[in-house]
């Protein structure tokens, strides 16, 4: 009986206790450890050139050579309970790298003028309030494979260190100052607000 109570109580303790990635994990890591969840809290906006370094963005640039770079802020740690292989413990490894995978999806994305502006041509006048989306294209940040942003976030995974950018798709027709604001709309329903971004393009 004392045996049986022993056997039973190390299975627990080896379930749940951390090891050590150079003891159990192959080549002395944990890569293929389960992506740990996260859901987003607050998302972060900056202008950066075409080197990815932070601009001013009342200064002119070329329309392709300027984006606005977009990363998740803040996040929270989101417990899973859930253990695949039907046990009530799991092992926590305790230099586990995997990445911070998100539950929530992009459910879309809206640039929306604050500003009125001419673009392309002295009759394209952009109004206040109007939606400027399809003005721009989307990508990696460290892509250069830009793509509208319904193609770019359909099925899209975010991770935590992912970043994104956007840049204006057509050249305007003189040195152009958008101002604009951004709105996030995530799969859970939540939404978020950039407020008065701005390009400053020719």
């Amino acid at each position: 009986m004392k045996k049986s109570l022993f056997v039973f109580l190390l299975i627990i303790l080896i379930e749940t206790i951390p090891v050590s990635c150079n003891l159990f994990c192959p080549c002395g890591n944990c890569d293929d450890g389960p992506a740990k969840k996260i859901e987003i809290v607050s998302w972060q906006m900056q202008t950066i050139s075409n080197e990815n370094l932070e601009v001013d963005p009342t200064n002119t640039y070329l329309y392709d050579q300027v984006y606005k770079a977009l990363y998740i802020d803040q996040r929270n740690l989101v417990l899973n309970k859930e253990v695949s292989n039907g046990s009530p413990y799991s092992t926590v490894y305790a230099c586990d790298p995997a990445p911070m995978q998100s539950i929530q999806t992009f459910a879309s994305i809206q640039f929306k003028s604050i500003t009125e502006t001419t673009y392309s041509n002295a009759a394209d006048i952009i109004k206040a309030g109007d939606d400027i989306t399809e003005r721009f294209v989307m990508t990696f940040l460290v892509d250069t494979n830009v793509k509208p942003f319904h193609e770019f976030i359909n099925s899209l995974v975010i991770y935590d260190q992912d970043k994104y950018k956007f840049r204006l798709k057509e050249k305007p027709f003189q040195e152009t100052n958008l101002a604009f604001d951004v709105i996030i709309t995530l799969s859970d329903g939540k939404v978020f607000e950039l407020k008065n971004e701005q390009l400053t393009v020719d």
